[in-house]
């Protein structure tokens, strides 16, 4: 079967030029990185990252401790 909309190289060519136009538009109208709200944003998710690695590093911390409490209980029993 045809397809019902028989759309010419014309006008597939403009509608494919309308898209690009409203893409570039969109993305002319992005906020940039200098904007106070993304500012807020990149400090918040700043922060963020760094909460997130310090309670990696307590992970790591306790697991080290663990560990080592372990070492020391077998070197004790043995």
């Amino acid at each position: 079967m045809r397809h019902l909309n028989a759309n010419g190289f014309a006008e597939r060519r403009t509608a494919a030029a309308e898209a690009k136009r409203q893409l570039l538009a969109k993305f002319a109208s992005a906020p940039k990185a200098t904007d106070p709200e993304m500012q807020v944003r990149l400090a918040a998710r700043e922060a963020v990252a760094a909460a997130r690695e310090a309670r990696r590093a307590e992970r790591e911390a306790l697991k080290t401790a663990e560990n080592e409490r372990l070492m020391a209980e077998a070197a004790a029993a043995a």
